[in-house]
């Protein structure tokens, strides 16, 4: 009987994974930067976090909005999906593991949405002539004064920006900033989003005592059954 060979088999595949960002050894390198000689220490973790999202060094402006940026998006409460995934996985007694887990699973679906929301925002940022998509609006006073203390917390080279004075919401502004530091990928923005979210979600969850049930609000709508 013939061997059967079919077209996998006929080509000739790489005998190794390549590496595109990351050259391993004792000496790793990303982007080609030793992480151990030159960015453990001569940038801050924010700033290397840049590096590696978008393959070059920063100036000090550019690093300084970048953290800030990820600060104002960093926060997600008890009442956000992500955050109470991870509560929930605390309380049934689920390892760290787990917890993390659940909750970052979690955060990227809350973070892609947030980008894809914003996708018209990419286009004005790139080229964009006419006025900011309603989508990307301010939606309140609450949030104009959000984005108003973004503004004033950013380097004056970044506080300048065309989208602080076009009436946009704070999540806007802040995938502006982003995008400015050079994530204009929206995989990289929800990428950045997902890291400065994570820690922020993953407190809340391990704050919880791990079977405190009575300290759940475990009620449900009343309800009867009918024959």
């Amino acid at each position: 009987m013939s061997e059967q060979r079919g077209p996998v088999d006929d080509v000739a595949w790489p005998e190794e994974l390549p590496g595109r960002v990351v050259s391993p050894g004792d000496d790793p390198r990303v982007h080609g930067y030793d992480v151990q000689s030159d960015l453990a220490t001569h940038y801050r973790f924010g700033e290397t976090l840049l590096i590696y999202l978008s393959g070059e060094a920063p100036d000090l402006d550019t690093g300084r909005a970048f953290e800030i940026a990820m600060t104002f998006a960093s926060v997600v409460d008890a009442g956000e999906a992500p955050a109470h995934a991870g509560i929930v996985g605390r309380l049934c007694g689920a390892p760290a593991s787990g917890v993390v887990a659940v909750t970052a699973t979690a955060l990227t679906e809350r973070n892609r949405v947030i980008v894809s929301n914003h996708r018209e925002l990419f286009e004005w940022l790139r080229d964009g002539d006419a006025p900011l998509h309603v989508s990307c609006r301010a939606r309140d006073d609450r949030d104009r004064a959000a984005t108003e203390r973004l503004r004033r917390a950013l380097p004056a080279s970044f506080a300048n920006a065309r989208v602080f004075s076009a009436d946009a919401s704070k999540d806007a502004c802040v995938i502006a900033t982003l995008f400015a530091c050079g994530l204009q990928r929206p995989e990289q923005v929800e990428t950045a989003l997902t890291i400065a979210t994570l820690a922020c979600a993953c407190a809340e969850a391990f704050a919880t005592t791990p079977g405190d049930f009575r300290g759940y609000p475990m009620n449900t709508p009343k309800f009867e059954y009918e024959p």
